[in-house]
């Protein structure tokens, strides 16, 4: 689904998984305990699937690495933490496993409530959607003004497979940039076979990749 609704839309579904899963639960009915379990664990393997993803696509190449790496090992302590306070509950509070169960709303409507801080994959906003303009905006803003960033968002049109939809033709509809272009704002990076770009994604795109012909 984070392919077809984004990486951030894809979050915040699980989140609504997370609400849901956790009300059954704590609601007392064995049904709806295995139900909400069920639904919970959807949840769970949307976020430990996506997060490092969308991560991963937003970091700059130098920090990719540890910020992934970040990710596991918060996940792992969290893990951890809620094991000790889940022992807590269960033993000192009466129908302590309860509050355990509805607990994982409060993340939830945490990581909702400040969503709008969230960005979008830079990479999915060009791979999926041919959103150039909205790449830039996403990367200027984490990388900061001053930055260029032109070359980050050319690099991941280049690795954008030319089976989808939009980009073979935009391949052919722009013949100008089906030829080498080799300027002093090229990337220091081979294009893929076959790839070309297409100026309707922007001026530097195609002044700044090295553009190949196709067959």
């Amino acid at each position: 689904p984070s392919d077809t609704y984004g990486r951030k839309l894809t979050l915040l579904g699980a989140n609504v998984l997370y609400v849901a899963g956790a009300v059954m639960t704590a609601s007392g009915v064995l049904g709806l305990l295995y139900v909400g379990r069920l639904v919970t664990g959807f949840g769970v393997g949307l976020t430990s699937v996506v997060a490092p993803v969308l991560l991963s696509e937003i970091a700059t190449t130098s920090t990719r690495g540890v910020l992934t790496t970040l990710h596991a090992l918060s996940s792992v302590f969290g893990i951890f933490v809620a094991s000790l306070l889940a022992y807590g509950f269960v033993n000192d509070v009466h129908n302590g496993w309860q509050y355990v169960q509805i607990f994982p709303v409060v993340p939830a409507v945490l990581m909702t409530a400040f969503a709008p801080l969230l960005p979008e994959s830079p990479k999915w906003l060009v791979g999926q959607k041919n959103d150039t303009e909205g790449s830039v905006a996403v990367l200027t803003r984490l990388r900061g003004p001053q930055a260029d960033v032109r070359a980050e968002v050319c690099s991941a049109r280049a690795r954008v497979p030319l089976s989808l939809p939009f980009v073979a033709p935009l391949c052919y509809r722009w013949p100008p940039y089906a030829m080498q272009h080799r300027t002093a704002m090229r990337m220091q990076m081979p294009s893929p076979p076959g790839l070309s770009c297409s100026s309707s994604a922007a001026p530097w795109c195609a002044a700044s990749c090295s553009c190949s012909s196709r067959p």
